[in-house]
């Protein structure tokens, strides 16, 4: 049972920008990501790096636990509200 998830832009094992994209199974974007979940998503980007730059997205249960969605190209992902400027700079 998901409650949300976000989006991750990764560089190396570095979150660089992320943001909220779906919320109870509807697109809804926010540039809010609790830090206990940023948190979360630094330690995962290290676990795994199948591209130098990669998205990661990360759901949040119901019950709140973080889990792994997907795995996906840079260039075949939405940027919902993630920071490009901030992105585009790191690259």
């Amino acid at each position: 049972d998901i409650h949300s998830e976000y989006r991750f832009f990764v560089l190396g094992d570095e979150v660089i920008t992320g943001s909220r994209y779906i919320i109870n199974g509807e697109v809804v974007t926010s540039t809010i990501i609790p830090e206990e979940l940023l948190n979360t998503a630094k330690e995962y980007a290290k676990l795994y790096t199948p591209h130098k730059l990669f998205t990661m997205d990360i759901a949040v249960m119901k019950n709140g636990d973080y889990k792994i969605v997907e795995y996906n190209a840079f260039n075949g992902s939405g940027h919902y509200e993630c920071d490009l400027v901030k992105l585009f700079h790191s690259l």
